[in-house]
């Protein structure tokens, strides 16, 4: 489950998948009133083909299940969001490793450079909300807006995770543990071990063991694509200055 909806309690946890909200919504679930409508599971939409409930953004949710909108914009809606650029490497770990039964850092630079441009065409494709197994890929936008609208109220930096865990333990009246999950790179390797990766980018057929030290994220066409196609999810992040507050892109 990640939205979680508690309309008796006054609140709703909107997950922006990639975002560092797993700790969040882990110990919120179990306030959540929706009968695990928002569980992950696939789910065949008329107009969207197989979708993840689990990672259902706002659009879609107007459009299939008002009801829900509704409470969400009634009660105080609060949600994570993070750097464009990081939440794409982080995405695209999590899907191989979920939808592949493969580790980041197994890729070749021509496996990663084939597996990247799939995941393009895929999010390109659907853009207001990503297929099932590209879940982890739609636009942050999309989790707190609808048409232009701020729907979430309350939208926290992944860098502000402090200050957020504090506005949402004062609207749930919930002790919430300060630990983030999924924190882990790729591989499992270290750090100094990712940046050796790094200085040694130019051999060929070289495995990335980091997926925050990822060629293709610092220049060329992949990162240009992700600046355009994310461009909205860039103004989200670098406006939310102040803790729970963004201006609309």
């Amino acid at each position: 489950m990640t939205h979680v909806l508690a309309q008796s309690r006054g609140f709703a946890f909107i997950h922006n998948p990639k975002a560092g909200g797993s700790s969040v919504r882990k110990q919120l679930m179990r306030y959540d009133e929706t009968g695990g409508k928002y569980k992950a599971r696939t789910h065949v939409l008329p107009g969207y083909g197989t979708v993840d409930m689990g990672h259902v953004t706002l659009p879609v949710m107007a459009r299939f299940f008002s009801e829900d909108l509704a409470i969400v914009q009634k009660v105080k809606a609060f949600g994570l969001v993070r750097d464009p650029v990081q939440r794409f490497g982080s995405a695209l770990a999590e899907h191989t490793r979920r939808f592949r039964d493969r580790a980041l850092d197994s890729y070749s630079d021509t496996e990663r450079k084939g597996l990247i441009d799939e995941v393009l065409r895929a999010i390109e494709a659907r853009p207001e909300c990503a297929p099932a197994e590209y879940c982890h890929f739609s636009k942050q936008k999309a989790f707190f807006y609808v048409d232009d609208q701020q729907i979430v109220a309350d939208i926290f930096r992944l860098e502000d995770y402090t200050a957020a865990l504090q506005h949402i333990e004062q609207v749930t009246g919930k002790r919430l543990s300060s630990r983030r999950r999924n924190q882990s790179t790729s591989g499992g390797r270290s750090s100094r071990r990712g940046l050796r990766r790094l200085l040694n980018l130019a051999k060929p057929e070289q495995k990335v063991s980091d997926w925050r030290v990822l060629p293709e994220l610092t220049e060329g066409p992949v990162r240009r694509f992700v600046d355009d196609y994310y461009a909205d999810d860039r103004h989200l992040h670098t406006s939310t200055a102040a803790p729970g507050h963004a201006s609309a892109p």
